[in-house]
């Protein structure tokens, strides 16, 4: 249950704002064409974070933790009813900080439904891959999802 706990928490973690309404960010490279956005840096971020911007949403986080480089890019959203975006599909690259070895990728599909005002988790679909060959595929779905306390309104 461990992967379902890890996919639950990302879900509901990257659906809520920071509350930050202005940052400090400068272009990181030159490149105004890129398909997937300019490539932006927050002078400020403790994880030395660079995010590309497609339009009005992140495209694309890249971030060292430790010994551990990835690269989330999102590769197609939607939009829900306030025309706020939710990722639709997205891939999640590891690679080893020090000699550059790509050690995992993860692609994940998602879908969504609305309940009252809520966007929630209707499935994701998960394909794993390691640098070792091995690989996992895993699906999750959500049925009959009730809000409690009259909160779907």
């Amino acid at each position: 249950f461990e992967w379902v706990d890890s996919t639950l928490g990302s879900m509901v973690q990257h659906r809520f704002s920071t509350g930050e309404d202005s940052f400090n960010v400068e272009f990181a490279d030159n490149e105004v064409h890129h398909p997937l956005g300019r490539l932006i840096r927050f002078k400020e971020d403790r994880l030395h974070s660079v995010y590309r911007i497609k339009g009005d949403y992140i495209s694309e986080v890249h971030r060292t933790m430790g010994d551990t480089l990835f690269t989330i890019s999102v590769l197609e959203i939607t939009r829900n009813a306030e025309k706020k975006y939710l990722p639709r599909v997205y891939s999640v690259s590891f690679w080893n900080a020090k000699t550059g070895e790509l050690t995992s990728n993860r692609t994940v599909r998602d879908g969504w439904q609305r309940i009252g005002k809520w966007d929630l988790p209707k499935s994701t679909l998960t394909v794993m891959t390691g640098s070792g060959g091995e690989r996992q595929v895993r699906e999750l779905k959500f049925e009959d999802v009730k809000l409690l306390g009259g909160q779907d309104k």
